[in-house]
C-alpha cells in the first residue's frame, strides 16, 4: 500500500518545462494524498496527473472505491486498470520518499521510506485519460507488490520500485515484458525511519 508520498522536482531533475529552466512554484510537494496532483513521467515526458485512477468508462469523475493503488498481481484483470495496462499506458512516479504508519508499542508512528543514498525513487505507475462533457481528467495509479522482507515490519505491501536498468523497459516495452518486471525485486538499499518533518498528518505543501 502507498497512500502518501513526497516529490522534490529539483532533486529528481524533473523539469515539466524542458528548455525553459523554469520549475513550478510547487518544487517540493509533501504528503501527496490520493486525488491530489502529482508529477509523472511517461514515454512522452513529464505530465501532471491526479493520483487516483479514473477509467474512461466511468460515468462520473469520481469512483466510490479507492484506485490510487493497483495490485501488481491483478492489474491486468481489474476493470479499472485493464484498459491502461492493455494499451501500455505506463509511467514513472518519482518520489523522494513514501510514508507508512507501522504500529510500534501501541502507537502508529509515521515513517518515511527513502533510498539510503537520498537518490530518487521511481514508482511503477499507470496513467489514464477520462473525458467528460465539461472536463478532461488525466489520472494515475501506483502499482504495489508484497513488501520486501526488510520492510514487512512497516507494511505488508509496498510500491513496486523500479531499478535504474528497468526504467526504460517499464516505459517502452510490450505489456508482456513489463509484466515480467513486476515479479522481480527492487535491489536498492532502503531505510525506514520516523519522519522528522513537523508538518501535520495529511498536509500537502
Amino acid at each position: 500500500m502507498c497512500s502518501y508520498f513526497e516529490q522534490y522536482l529539483r532533486k529528481h531533475s524533473l523539469n515539466p518545462f524542458p528548455g525553459s529552466g523554469h520549475l513550478p512554484a510547487e518544487d517540493i510537494r509533501r504528503r501527496i494524498r490520493p486525488t491530489q496532483p502529482a508529477w509523472t513521467l511517461d514515454a512522452q515526458g513529464p505530465s501532471e496527473r491526479r493520483w487516483s485512477m479514473l477509467p474512461p468508462w466511468a460515468k462520473e469523475p469520481k469512483l466510490k472505491y479507492p484506485t490510487f493503488n493497483a495490485r501488481a498481481e491483478t492489474v491486468s484483470e481489474k476493470p479499472v486498470f485493464r484498459h491502461a495496462w492493455k494499451h501500455a499506458q505506463r509511467c514513472l512516479i518519482p518520489a523522494s520518499a513514501f510514508f507508512e504508519w507501522p504500529l510500534l508499542e501501541g502507537a502508529k508512528i509515521r515513517h518515511a521510506i527513502r533510498r539510503d543514498d537520498a537518490a530518487p525513487l521511481y514508482l511503477a505507475g499507470l496513467w489514464e485519460i477520462w473525458r467528460g462533457p465539461e472536463q478532461t481528467i488525466e489520472s494515475c495509479t501506483i502499482l504495489t507488490v508484497d513488501a520486501r522482507e526488510d520492510l514487512r515490519w512497516v507494511h505488508a505491501r509496498m510500491p513496486r520500485l523500479l531499478n535504474p536498468e528497468e526504467l526504460d523497459v517499464w516505459l517502452h516495452a510490450e505489456p508482456e515484458a513489463a509484466a515480467e518486471l513486476l515479479s522481480l525485486p527492487y535491489t536498492g538499499a532502503l531505510v525506514a525511519a520516523p519522519d522528522a518533518d513537523p508538518s501535520p498528518l495529511g498536509s500537502a505543501q
